[in-house]
């Protein structure tokens, strides 16, 4: 009888190994998938699922860290200075030369945390969608949240995914992100990390590029108006 028992013992751990086997392991998700998520996560007003392909905190610093030495290059000049709203000179003033290495981070500390709530705020209440909800979501702002009254909150769509490349631990894609809100079309340059079995946004390359052409299209429209 134990004879017996081990032979079906032994059947029946053959068959789970050959089932087992048979079974496809979960793919990992290319970096194409995962920036597909990030159109998905904005769809769906999903600001869970953004966090989870686009590390906001490390896109949204390198971004104001562009930002920040745009404005100081522009209040460097007396006309810059003549034409920055009081919010932005105020800021400005206290990341200059010589102003106090603590305060300035601070400063730009809360820059970046009113962008980031700014951008959740965008996806949460489905306006980055364009279907902007009625019932109250997160706030969309705070102290700083005049430096937004420009931008766009129309809806924003990714239209092509190009030049997708490998590169050690890295990868890198060319986005087309369209914007409904102000009919423009732009190009985006992402670097993506590994996490996990998928990947993640981890920074936007062209950032300088991309704040060098909106600042233009908002000088633009001032002279227009």
């Amino acid at each position: 009888m134990s004879y017996l028992i081990r032979i079906v013992g032994a059947a029946l751990i053959g068959v789970v190994v050959l089932v087992a086997s048979t079974i496809p392991a979960r793919a990992a998700e290319t970096p194409e998938q995962a920036l597909r998520q990030v159109q998905r996560a904005i769809d769906t007003s999903d600001t869970a699922l953004l966090q989870r392909y686009v590390d906001l905190d490390a896109v949204i610093g390198g971004a104001v860290d562009v930002f920040v030495q745009t404005l100081v290059r522009q209040a460097s000049s007396k006309a810059g200075q003549g034409g920055m709203a009081p919010m932005l000179a105020m800021m400005v003033a206290g990341m200059q030369d010589g102003a106090d290495a603590q305060a300035a981070q601070a400063m730009k500390m809360l820059v970046t945390g009113e962008t980031r709530k700014f951008v959740l705020h965008g996806v949460a209440s489905g306006k980055f969608a364009g279907k902007p909800r009625k019932e109250p979501v997160q706030q969309d702002g705070g102290l700083f949240s005049p430096l937004f009254e420009g931008a766009s909150t129309g809806r924003k769509e990714i239209r092509s995914i190009t030049d997708v490349k490998r590169t050690g631990d890295d990868a890198t894609a060319a986005l087309k992100v369209y914007d409904f809100g102000n009919e423009e079309t732009y190009p985006v340059n992402v670097r993506l990390v590994p996490v996990g079995d998928s990947w993640r946004v981890r920074e936007v390359t062209n950032v300088k590029q991309l704040a060098d052409r909106v600042r233009r299209e908002a000088a633009d429209q001032q002279t227009q108006e």
